[in-house]
């Protein structure tokens, strides 16, 4: 099972070539349907102070491309919370596990370290991921 990080970086679309499939849905022990999550992150959605348009997407998406998701949730910029819900969420059979802040990737970002907690795994650079993300950003003023 993969955890997928969709943030102002890379778009979903460009995620989803991992060529989302729906007979992945189904749990090969149980033999029940899993639904999709959607998890956008950021203080400013949990308070309320911005619209969650990155969550309302990102179920669209998947609803006319995929499977409709089967939760939402918003949560605070704290990386044990994001790890314990991402469990939680795992634990619940959801594939698969859609991640996006309120608004991109910022210094002070802990997604991806809640993400890592979650899975137990280190933060690590993907050589391949990061020349993507160099030819595209080359020469913009990033923070």
């Amino acid at each position: 099972m993969k955890l997928i990080k969709a943030s102002a970086i890379l778009t979903l679309v460009d995620i989803i070539s991992i060529k989302l499939n729906k007979k992945d849905l189904e749990d090969k022990h149980s033999g029940k349907t899993r639904l999709p999550a959607v998890v956008t992150v950021g203080d400013e959605l949990v308070l309320g102070e911005r619209g969650n348009e990155n969550s309302r997407w990102m179920s669209e998406w998947l609803k006319q491309n995929f499977h409709p998701a089967g939760i939402q949730l918003s949560l605070p910029d704290d990386g044990d919370t994001i790890a314990q819900w991402l469990k939680e969420l795992l634990k619940g059979g959801h594939f698969p596990i859609l991640v996006a802040g309120g608004i991109g990737g910022t210094h002070d970002d802990c997604t991806r370290a809640g993400i890592a907690q979650a899975l137990g795994v280190p933060l690590t650079r993907h050589p391949e991921c990061w020349e993507i993300l160099v030819a595209r950003y080359d020469g913009r003023e990033m923070n």
